[in-house]
């Protein structure tokens, strides 16, 4: 069904492949989880002590719990970064960081460039199911719509159509 959320959902996604829709969603969660890394290797020496000084299980799983946080919270930064078509401008961060950021622009850059092209070229594709003139209607054996006023002069014209006129008095 043309009309279904699912048919048009896959119009959307035509341009690419399945397996190139996963690539780019991989890419989204290993900016994310490098972004956490880099901010965690920036700030290294403070947490080393710490850990060294907390060595116990309920530091682990409440560690464990912040970085699955930090986790989840990047990978929303970096998808909303990429749908947007733009990544994070942060003048105090790092130099690793901003590598990384300049990276995901421009694989972002490049993900935007291809999916306009390969929709653009979906759009222009010959359709076969395009009727072209009433004789092409006719011949396919199409309901034709027109307005009441005109029935008259539509019949005579084309004695064979299929014609359909709305009396609902809201043409």
């Amino acid at each position: 069904n043309k009309n279904s959320l699912s048919y048009q959902t896959s119009k959307v996604l035509e341009p690419f492949t399945p397996g190139l829709w996963g690539v780019v969603i991989l890419v989204i969660f290993c900016t994310a989880l490098l972004s956490v890394w880099i901010n965690k290797a920036s700030s290294g020496n403070r947490q080393s002590r710490t850990r060294r000084a907390n060595r116990n299980a309920k530091f682990y799983r409440r560690q464990f719990g912040i970085y699955a946080r930090l986790s989840l919270d990047e990978i929303l930064s970096k998808g909303l970064y990429f749908f947007s078509g733009g990544v994070d401008q942060d003048d105090g961060s790092s130099l690793p960081y901003k590598l990384l950021m300049f990276g995901f622009g421009f694989f972002i850059l490049i993900t935007i460039s291809s999916y306009v092209a390969n929709l653009a070229a979906f759009l222009t594709r010959s359709v076969p199911d395009y009727v072209a003139s009433v004789e092409g209607a006719i011949n396919a054996g199409l309901k034709i719509c027109g307005h009441p006023a005109l029935a008259e002069e539509l019949q005579f014209k084309w004695p064979d159509a299929n014609f359909v006129f709305s009396k609902s008095g809201k043409e």
